[in-house]
């Protein structure tokens, strides 16, 4: 039991969001509820300070609702003990019920969650109700879940809830936690042994890949917009205005402008109309590229394709994008290399050759605009399981199975990488944590060029 001394205010704000969006809804004007509280008042201004704190992380924009210590305390612990732990189960049990009747695994996991649908029906309940979600399905969804409820959470089930509720209130559980620290936590670690073992964290290994095979573009957009960046899309396909319209729907901010980079007129329109509209370009990723992989059989017009896109559509967005950067004396480009531009690959010439040349033209142009306090970097990929890569099994007759058995052991991890791994990568160069790092190929590749 802690005993403060009399002569200190003891104040509580407790967000109600994990605390990295807790930060990143500040930095985009907003901000999450929360609850204040005060048990000890000092000062006499106590209430006063716990609302300036309240005010400072934002939540005072969102709503803050007066509580005490204990009330925040056993509702926190009565979450985390009686309502996840009624979902993880069930999600256990429909695996395993479903896998026993003959599904595929990875189907059922990304049924049950893995393919996000879980999380927007949550956001929806937040957004409009529990109930009023329930209106964005189909009337069988609502007509099963409506009466299937009462037989899976039976009345005896709020029994248990009432009995967990009184363990945390009388202290019964923060006298088993408290005896679990002291003996080394063998329960805890027993209980996570046994979750980790559990089949389905194979099952959605397949399930996570399916969701990440989006490209690297794609998922570099979502994560600088989950970062609080305003994203601008360049695509010659309209499928730039999905993504832009997913981002948005997910509390983002982002606009879509179909570009073909190979024409420069069109570049210099696109940078021109972003520049008009947010004031200013920060951060380039050069990510657009084709594909062609050609040995020396490669026609005139197969070797155009490649360099008017990978090489000179990079240059020329380069080129538009910095004239914005240099009136602001900032700004930072990341080109999206490979590998390939490292290494000898069979019929990979036309391909190979423009990302080793992205190699040094990242060092070519990080020399010219240093003077601007411009960084320029690349990635270099191995090989990422994206729609590019479907795209190639595709052409080659390539089954999933042949694909990962003949890639994933040329890299020391054994595997394949995902899009988000890189976009990460992408988001550490772009931002000020890499101040000092320019001119640099950062690979992410798995180990495979220690090979």
């Amino acid at each position: 039991m802690i005993h403060p001394p009399w002569e200190v205010d003891i104040i509580m704000v407790a967000p109600r969001m994990i605390g990295v969006n807790v930060r990143r809804s500040f930095e985009k004007g907003r901000g999450v509820p929360a609850y204040i509280a005060v048990a000890q008042d000092a000062s006499g201004q106590a209430r006063d300070i716990v609302l300036a704190w309240a005010k400072g992380i934002g939540a005072t924009r969102a709503g803050v609702l007066e509580t005490t210590f204990a009330q925040e305390t056993e509702l926190d612990l009565f979450s985390e003990q009686a309502t996840w732990p009624i979902i993880l189960r069930d999600l256990f049990y429909s695996y395993e019920v479903l896998v026993e009747a003959g599904f595929p695994p990875e189907m059922v996991a990304l049924e049950l969650y893995g393919s996000g649908e879980a999380s927007e029906v949550f956001r929806q309940m937040a957004r409009v109700g529990i109930v009023n979600q329930m209106q964005l399905h189909s009337q069988t969804n609502q007509y099963g879940t409506l009466s299937r409820g009462p037989r899976l959470l039976p009345e005896e089930t709020k029994q248990k809830l009432q009995e967990v509720l009184a363990e945390i209130r009388s202290g019964d559980f923060a006298k088993e936690w408290t005896e679990e620290r002291q003996q080394g936590y063998p329960n805890f670690k027993r209980l996570r042994k046994e979750a980790q073992e559990h089949e389905i964290n194979r099952a959605e290994i397949l399930s996570r890949e399916m969701v990440d095979r989006a490209g690297i573009g794609e998922a570099t957009a979502e994560l600088f917009a989950e970062e609080g960046a305003t994203v601008v899309l360049l695509d010659n396909q309209s499928g730039g205005e999905e993504v832009a319209d997913r981002i948005r729907a997910a509390g983002g901010a982002a606009r879509f402008i179909q570009t073909d980079i190979s024409q420069e007129e069109e570049i210099k329109k696109a940078m021109e109309a972003v520049e008009g509209e947010q004031g200013r370009v920060d951060i380039l990723i050069n990510n657009a590229a084709v594909f062609v992989l050609k040995g020396l059989e490669a026609t005139p017009e197969d070797w155009h394709r490649s360099l008017d896109v990978n090489i000179i559509g990079t240059a020329l967005c380069t080129r538009y994008a910095s004239e914005s950067m240099k009136k602001n004396k900032s700004g930072s480009i990341v080109n999206l290399s490979s590998i390939s531009g490292f290494v000898a690959q069979p019929r990979f010439i036309t391909y190979s050759a423009t990302k080793a040349a992205l190699v040094n033209m990242t060092r070519c142009m990080a020399l010219d605009l240093a003077p601007y306090s411009i960084r320029v970097n690349c990635v270099c990929p191995a090989t990422i399981r994206s729609q590019a890569t479907e795209r190639h099994m595709a052409q080659t007759g390539t089954t999933e199975e042949q694909f990962l058995a003949e890639n994933a052991p040329l890299h020391l991890l054994n595997r394949v990488g995902q899009p988000r791994e890189v976009a990460y990568a992408i988001l550490f160069l772009a931002s000020d944590e890499a101040s000092f790092i320019t001119a640099t190929p950062l690979m992410v590749d798995g180990g495979y060029l220690a090979r």
